[in-house]
């Protein structure tokens, strides 16, 4: 499983999976304790693909977050939840020296290592991104190629029906 099928929906604790989509929204399954229940379009979902962290030069995306704490020791990726800002402040130092102190809350590092511990045994941290961008192109053609199809498989026009003339009295006597 990849980041890109997995969020975070605001209101509600923990993550989810996106199954299926429906007509106003989608189909969103826990991953702690797989129950489904339908998300509409108007509740706010973040991605975890889309996530990114904020560092001193450029932001970082969580994913690479993740990977660097997939290759540290378990015991510095399991933290108190209940620890004090400066705690967290130094466990996450471990895992991004270079994160900014002013932009980067004690609750969004709460949230990175309880999101890590969910998904540390699920999702395979090390993917190349260059498979993500090669999926993109060929998901974009089979989009294209089901709007080709379905356009042929309309029906065509029926050209109209000539409309017959009443001949006229004078007509038929010819």
């Amino acid at each position: 499983m990849s980041l890109k099928k997995i969020m975070s929906i605001s209101g509600m604790p923990g993550l989810y999976k996106v199954v299926a989509q429906t007509k106003n929204g989608f189909i969103a399954e826990s991953l702690v304790d797989k129950k489904r229940f339908p998300v509409h379009s108007n509740q706010q979902v973040s991605m975890l693909s889309d996530i990114s962290i904020f560092t001193v030069s450029e932001d970082i995306k969580l994913s690479e977050v993740f990977k660097r704490m997939k290759s540290m020791p378990e015991n510095e990726t399991d933290i108190d939840m209940k620890a004090d800002g400066a705690t967290l402040y130094s466990a996450f130092g471990k895992v991004l020296p270079e994160f900014d102190k002013d932009r980067v809350y004690p609750s969004d590092i709460k949230k990175v290592f309880k999101w890590f511990n969910v998904l540390k045994n699920e999702v395979d941290f090390t993917e190349d991104e260059t498979s993500v961008a090669t999926e993109e192109p060929k998901q974009e053609a089979a989009i294209e190629a089901k709007q080709e199809i379905a356009e042929e498989s309309k029906p065509a026009k029926k050209p109209a029906a000539k409309r017959k003339s009443k001949k006229s009295a004078t007509d038929k006597e010819e």
